[in-house]
C-alpha cells in the first residue's frame, strides 16, 4: 500500500510540475497548457488540457474536443475513486483491472463525444493512429493514446447505447468499488464467497474440503508479461474452460494433514505466468494463509502441467500473469 501510494504521489508531482511549467490559456472553462516536450501524449488532468507545442494546428481542435469531453463528463473524479481503491486494495487484481477498464470506457465516451460534435471520423481515427506513441500517466490523467486502438475504432462504428442503460452502467462504478472494499473484510468476504461459489467436494484421507470453484470462479489477468500494463484482447484459456480447470485442481490438491488437525483454513491466491506457448511457469503465492496451505496450493496448481491456449493481443500470442484463488475450507 505504501509503495502504491508513494508512486501515486510521485505521479501527481510530475503532473503538477509539467502543468506549472507550460504556457496556459483559458478556453471555455478549461485551461489549455502548451508544453515544450515532444514525447508527452496529449492528456487532461482536472481542468487542464496538456498538449505539446509541436502539435499540428489542425489537430489541436480534435485534441481539445476529446479532452474537454473527459472534463465535462467528470472522468477525473472517477479516476480519483478508482486510484484510491487501487491504493487500499493494491494486492487485488480486480482493482487494477477496474482502473484499466474504467480508463478504456472513458476513452470510448470521449471518442463518441468528438464524433457527435460533427468531427470527421476518418480524420479523427488518423489522429489516434498518429498518437499511439508517447508517454502516458498511469494515474489521474486521461491520455489520448490510452487503450487498444483497434477496440476504440471499432467502438466508434457501433450503435449507441440507450441513455437509460448508460446510467445503469455508471451506477455500477461506486457499487463495484464498495464491493471490492467489502471483500477485504474477512467475515463479509467469507459469506460472499460461500454464496457466490458452486462447491466441489472431494474426499481426502477420510475428510472433506470445500473450495471456491465452478461457474463463479475466475482466473484474472493481472498484467501483460512484458510489463507494459496493457491487457490482452483475448484471455488465455485452460483446455475445457474453468470447469475443467477446477476439476483438475480438485484431482491434484490434498489438504495438509497438520493443517487439518489444527483446523487451519482460508483462501490462498496463487500467481503464475502463461507464456506465448501456453505453458505455465513462475508459480508463487500472492496472498497466503499458512505455510502448509500455501505450499500445497502452489504444488497443486503447478502439477496441472497443461498447455493453455495463449492470450492474444492484436491477433498475436502474448504472455500474461494470472491469479487463481484456492479455497481450503473444512466442513
Amino acid at each position: 500500500m505504501i509503495i502504491v501510494g508513494a508512486t501515486t504521489l510521485f505521479t501527481l508531482l510530475r503532473l503538477w510540475r509539467l502543468v506549472s511549467t507550460g504556457e496556459c490559456t483559458a478556453i471555455g472553462g478549461c485551461t489549455l497548457v502548451v508544453i515544450d516536450r515532444h514525447d508527452i501524449a496529449p492528456f487532461s488532468w482536472g481542468r487542464f488540457i496538456v498538449v505539446s507545442r509541436s502539435e499540428e494546428a489542425r489537430a489541436i481542435d480534435l485534441i481539445v474536443g476529446h479532452e474537454r469531453a473527459h472534463i465535462r463528463m467528470g472522468h477525473f473524479y472517477d479516476l480519483i475513486l478508482a486510484q484510491v481503491v487501487c491504493i487500499v486494495q493494491w494486492y487485488n487484481p480486480d482493482s487494477w483491472l477496474m482502473l484499466s477498464e474504467l480508463k478504456a470506457v472513458h476513452e470510448y465516451q470521449a471518442d463518441r463525444a468528438v464524433i457527435d460534435s460533427g468531427a470527421n471520423i476518418h480524420q479523427y481515427q488518423i489522429l489516434l493512429i498518429k498518437k499511439t506513441v508517447g508517454v502516458r500517466f498511469q494515474s489521474f490523467a486521461n491520455s489520448l493514446n490510452h487503450s487498444n486502438l483497434k477496440k476504440r475504432i471499432t467502438m466508434m462504428c457501433k450503435t449507441r447505447t440507450k441513455p437509460a442503460r448508460r446510467f445503469r452502467a455508471l451506477a455500477a462504478v461506486p457499487a463495484l468499488a464498495l464491493a471490492m472494499s467489502l471483500l477485504n473484510v474477512p467475515s463479509i468476504s467469507g459469506a460472499m464467497i460461500e454464496m457466490s461459489s458452486a462447491k466441489l467436494t472431494d474426499k481426502v484421507s477420510g475428510f472433506s474440503t470445500n473450495r471456491q470453484t465452478a461457474d463463479k470462479a475466475s482466473v484474472r489477468s493481472v498484467k501483460d508479461e512484458n510489463g507494459d500494463g496493457e491487457f490482452p484482447d483475448v484471455m488465455a484459456e485452460f483446455p475445457g474452460g474453468m470447469p475443467a480447470l477446477m476439476a483438475a485442481l480438485c484431482e491434484n490438491i490434498k489438504y495438509p494433514a497438520e493443517a487439518y488437525e489444527a483446523k487451519i483454513q482460508g483462501r490462498v491466491v496463487v500467481g503464475f505466468n502463461i507464456g506465448t506457448d501456453g505453458r505455465m511457469s513462475d508459480f508463487k503465492v500472492i496472498k497466503g494463509v499458512d505455510p502448509q496451505l500455501d505450499a500445497e496450493a502452489v504444488r497443486a496448481v503447478g502439477a496441472l502441467n497443461v498447455t493453455w491456449t495463449p492470450a492474444l493481443k492484436d491477433g498475436q500470442p502474448v504472455g500474461c500473469s494470472f491469479a487463481l484463488p484456492v479455497e481450503f475450507k473444512l466442513k
